[in-house]
C-alpha cells in the first residue's frame, strides 16, 4: 500500500519537480527505501505559514528532522548532501497506509497551491 502511494505522489509531484519548485531527497543506487514518510523539499520555506495553510485544508504536515550532528556524539558524521536546506525547507505529507487516491490528489493540489501563491 505504501508503495503505490509513494508512486503516485511520485506522479503527481514530477511536473513540480521538473519546474524545480520543490525537490525530493535524492535515493543512491542500490538502496532499498523504506517508504515511512513521503518528504518534499520547497526552497526558501516558512513552515509556520504553510503549517497553518494546510491545517486551514484540513491536512496536518510535519517538519523535517533536525540534523543528527546536532548530539554530540555524532558531530563529526560526514553527509553528502546539503542537510541544511532539507531541514529548513523539508516537510512531510501524510502517506498512512489507508490514504485513498482522492485524498493524496487533493495534498498534492494544496501544496501545488501553496506554492503557486505563496512562494517566489
Amino acid at each position: 500500500m505504501k508503495k503505490r502511494i509513494f508512486d503516485t505522489y511520485d506522479k503527481y509531484f514530477n511536473n513540480l519537480i521538473n519546474e524545480k519548485k520543490i525537490k525530493k531527497i535524492k535515493i543512491e543506487e542500490n538502496i532499498e527505501v523504506s517508504r515511512w514518510m513521503y518528504c518534499i523539499i520547497i526552497e526558501n520555506l516558512n513552515y509556520e505559514n504553510i503549517e497553518k495553510y494546510m491545517n486551514e485544508k484540513l491536512i496536518q504536515i510535519r517538519p523535517f528532522f533536525y540534523d543528527i550532528r546536532r548530539h554530540n556524539h555524532l558531530k563529526s558524521i560526514k553527509v553528502e548532501y546539503n542537510e541544511c536546506e532539507i531541514i529548513k525547507n523539508g516537510i512531510m505529507i501524510p502517506c498512512y497506509p489507508g490514504l485513498e487516491l482522492e485524498k493524496q490528489e487533493y495534498i498534492y493540489n494544496c501544496i501545488k497551491e501553496y506554492i503557486k501563491d505563496y512562494t517566489r
